[in-house]
């Protein structure tokens, strides 16, 4: 199912192209800021959608850039998504994510389209809450997550940008590095070692041997 971008008012929620020269402008505009910093994505709601979360860099980034790591975030978050069906998986969730346009005013004249990510907002737990529910991981959470470090490359997983929700499962709302690994590459070990310790990484060897002798 893909986001309903038709009912999200496009031209009067974006109207200023100087609303994202910066978090305090865009707040100005009547927008919530989510996350924000001063040359990395911004992240912002509005009252009027429920459901959606809006992500756009500030003007200092040049739009073709922009396009390029907006493309970057909704494939990986396609590719996790199929995975995470294919494969049956009950405990990861990866958010929807599209790209929309912006009304003209957004463009220089004759230049790049200039587009903002719209992501449907998960309902995750707060920084605190989700890192203690990453630190007592339950062993059938564990082998999910396992498979996803197992089958994709670099992916950024923190407690922050993975969390967890507060319908029990990881939801990978950073996905920009979604993609799949070369057989041959052995880097999921190095991710998850930063991620795990203790138990937790005894018992993620022992899956990781399992996944191995299964391709082997």
């Amino acid at each position: 199912m893909n986001l309903d971008l038709a009912a999200l008012a496009v031209p009067q929620l974006f109207r200023d192209p100087r609303m994202f020269d910066s978090a305090k402008s865009w707040k100005a505009a009547g927008f919530a800021i989510v996350r924000a910093s001063k040359h990395r994505m911004l992240v912002a709601k509005h009252a009027s959608v429920n459901g959606y979360l809006f992500k756009k860099y500030p003007n200092s980034v040049p739009l073709n850039e922009q396009i390029a790591k907006y493309t970057q975030r909704v494939e990986g978050a396609q590719k996790l998504r199929e995975f995470v069906t294919a494969k049956g998986l009950q405990r990861i969730s990866v958010p929807q994510k599209q790209l929309c346009s912006l009304p003209p005013q957004f463009s220089p004249l004759g230049g790049v389209a200039s587009y903002i990510l719209v992501v449907e907002e998960m309902p995750i737990l707060n920084e605190k809450a989700s890192k203690k529910a990453h630190e007592h991981i339950d062993e059938t959470t564990l082998r999910e997550l396992c498979t996803v470090f197992f089958a994709f490359e670099r992916l950024d997983f923190t407690a922050q940008n993975a969390p967890f929700t507060k319908t029990g499962t990881i939801a990978f709302i950073d996905t920009a590095h979604a993609n799949y690994r070369n057989p041959s590459n052995r880097k999921y070990l190095t991710y998850a070692k930063r991620y795990l310790s203790g138990r937790r990484w005894k018992l993620a060897e022992k899956i990781f041997e399992e996944l191995e002798a299964r391709i082997n």
